[in-house]
């Protein structure tokens, strides 16, 4: 801190408190603000663990801080208002309103007749739109919740008329005879209802001998389908031996003024898959909450709510029955997190404390060191990405951290640890122990070492939002959530990166955008780009955000703007006139076809184009270094990136 001037200690301090409180009318600032003088800054000073801060800070404001559970309960009677509303759009053909107000309907609708009415009508719906497997969903949800018997024939005709669009005839054929049987058995009279089914049987036998079949698994898509062309993604990764997310050719070295880092091993060309890794934590940003599955962070069209709140919905059952282990600890506290204005690193931080039980943490908590040189391999000499002990080693800069910051990243602690005792995380009566307990002090260190780290390791995870699969002009990323990557965090930083990133879902995957030498850094991009931003913005952002200063080669030789390079030279050396010709040339041989395969929606037809250019400009680039950077090259290198985020999640407002 003694190297910053007054401004830039002013600008990190505001941008470390936004990593804590991101929302303006939060409580917890002025929180923060009140109890400041409770607390003995003299003893908190001298503090070498987070486990010593925490017990100080804990222990003079937990009396202070009146953490309660604001739970927002399902509404019946809104429910009902929803679903008829929803009615009157079905019958008016409006099947877009319809269908959100059968959602919102099912959101506020508690366990009972109410959500089994809700998921009913919605499943008609579903059907008449021809989203039959949505539909099919819906239906087994209603039977799950205690549909009454003498309907359920009705339920199974639609699953049978579902099931047969699919060409799913074996899980028709089920369907058929459940609903044949409870016509028969509650409902007899119905000559027209047991023709339908008659007719349905006749279609089944008739369709299974004559048609190849679709296989219950493949026709399985309660997924939705914005995962662009995911079963398209470059073929030919092979995984390390050590760090098994990443590519063979990539490893981690240590320098003492740059930390741990990545490093090829081999020399890698445009293209390649350096690294395809799920996260070890990942939470939805709640501005996304309405729109968003809070667990695989994919946007949903018909969401599935949770059984308690109001707060989160989910794109499938398997997700909800997925996000059980930490929503359980956060579905009663959700309105209370929101009130304090809690921001998405904070939110990961508790999230990964939330996503694991209390023994798991009691168990590894003596083997937990913090060692910024080393890189922890289990008895196989492999990277576990799934450790707690890697995430808890990532760096935190808590030696350049003001007392203040560090006070507030603890009360933030204390206050989380508060959130999960009124959810019964710890397991202890509330009214025998008021006092804080040695495993709410371990949890209380564990929430400020990752209250550390997030800012400066986690990952915003975002979609690709495009007008159309073959417009590229006016695409852009959209941020849904954040995520902590056990081995993508040891990627640094240029302005001028070697790589770009995408994701399907929140599985982040990691490819070259040019050629990396091996045994060479390959750096990632954290914020500005030296093509739109100046280096005086670039470093002063990153001093801020980031806490470092910047030594790219696009800083240290102050590379221009892309608007203001130039695209046409005239240079007066017979030889370098000559390499300057093949450059040029170069445009028509690849760059215009991969621009024409974009605009017809193959991206992976230009990817190939754009990579070719890439290896031949290089090639002759290094000839005649003093055009660097060349625009028509960075521009590829933006294409490359263009084509690579619509293979990852994305958002077609045409669709």
């Amino acid at each position: 801190m003694s190297n910053l001037s007054e401004e830039e200690a002013h600008h990190r301090a505001v941008c470390s408190r936004l990593t804590l409180q991101s929302v303006k009318e939060g409580f917890f600032r002025q929180l923060a603000d009140s109890l400041a003088s409770k607390v003995d800054f003299a003893s908190f000073l001298k503090c070498s663990s987070d486990l010593e801060r925490f017990k100080i800070v804990a222990t003079s404001c937990w009396d202070h801080i009146n953490a309660e559970l604001i739970f927002r309960g399902k509404n019946a009677e809104v429910s009902v208002q929803k679903r008829l509303e929803g009615n009157k759009y079905f019958e008016s053909n409006d099947f877009k309103k319809a269908l959100l107000c059968y959602s919102q309907s099912l959101v506020q609708a508690p366990v009972g007749p109410e959500i089994i009415s809700s998921f009913t009508n919605r499943s008609a719906l579903l059907h008449k739109m021809g989203e039959y497997q949505a539909a099919i969903d819906d239906v087994e949800l209603a039977i799950s919740y205690g549909s009454p018997e003498l309907s359920k024939h009705k339920l199974y005709e639609r699953m049978t008329s579902c099931y047969i669009s699919l060409k799913n005839y074996q899980k028709a054929k089920v369907t058929a005879r459940l609903a044949k049987h409870l016509a028969e058995k509650h409902d007899p009279t119905n000559e027209k209802f047991l023709k339908k089914i008659e007719k349905y049987s006749a279609t089944i036998e008739k369709a299974s001998k004559g048609s190849k079949e679709v296989s219950s698994a493949s026709s399985k898509t309660t997924k939705p389908s914005s995962l662009g062309q995911a079963e398209n993604l470059p073929k030919g990764f092979t995984p390390g031996q050590v760090y098994t997310n990443a590519s063979e050719k990539f490893n981690v070295d240590y320098h003492p003024d740059f930390g741990r880092y990545a490093v090829t091993t081999a020399k890698m060309g445009p293209g390649e898959v350096v690294l395809k890794e799920r996260p070890f934590a990942s939470c939805l940003n709640m501005e996304k909450m309405g729109s968003h599955c809070t667990h695989c962070l994919i946007r949903f069209k018909v969401p599935i709510p949770c059984e308690t709140c109001t707060h989160v919905a989910f794109c499938s059952r398997a997700c909800r029955k997925e996000a059980e282990a930490y929503h359980q600890y956060e579905c009663k506290i959700m309105a209370l997190l929101m009130g304090s204005g809690i921001s998405a690193n904070a939110s990961l931080a508790f999230r990964i404390i939330t996503q694991w039980p209390l023994e798991k943490f009691k168990e590894i908590f003596p083997d937990l060191q913090n060692d910024p040189s080393r890189v922890n391999l289990d008895e196989n000499g492999k990277y576990d990405a799934t450790s707690y002990l890697n995430i808890y080693n990532f760096g935190g800069l808590e030696h350049e951290r003001t007392p203040v910051d560090f006070y507030e990243r603890t009360l933030m602690a204390v206050f989380l640890v508060k959130c999960l005792r009124l959810n019964q995380y710890f397991q202890i009566n509330l009214f025998k122990t008021p006092k804080p307990t040695q495993d709410e002090f371990m949890i209380g260190s564990l929430l400020l070492r990752n209250l550390q780290v997030m800012q400066f390791n986690a990952y915003s995870i975002c979609e690709f939002l495009m007008e159309s699969r073959s417009h590229y002009r006016k695409t852009t990323t959209s941020s849904v959530g954040i995520a902590i990557y056990p081995t993508a965090s040891y990627f640094n930083h240029s302005c001028a990166p070697d790589v770009t990133r995408y994701f399907v879902g929140t599985t982040m995957f990691i490819q070259t955008i040019k050629s990396v030498d091996a045994n060479k850094p390959i750096h990632d991009n954290y914020g500005p780009m030296f093509t739109k931003t100046g280096r005086d913005q670039r470093l002063k952002s990153l001093k801020s955000r980031w806490w470092f200063p910047c030594f790219c080669i696009a800083c240290k030789e102050d590379w221009p703007l892309l608007a203001t390079l130039p695209t046409e030279f005239d240079p007066k050396e017979g030889e370098e006139k000559k390499i300057i010709k093949k450059l040029m040339a170069l445009d028509q041989k690849y760059f215009d076809d991969g621009m024409k395969a974009m605009e017809v929606g193959k991206p992976l037809a230009a990817l190939e184009f754009f990579k070719s250019y890439v290896e031949e400009a290089e090639a002759l680039l290094r000839l005649v270094p003093k055009y660097l950077p060349y625009k028509n090259l960075l521009l590829v290198q933006e294409g490359i990136k263009l084509c690579l985020c619509s293979l990852g999640t994305i958002f077609v407002s045409s669709d």
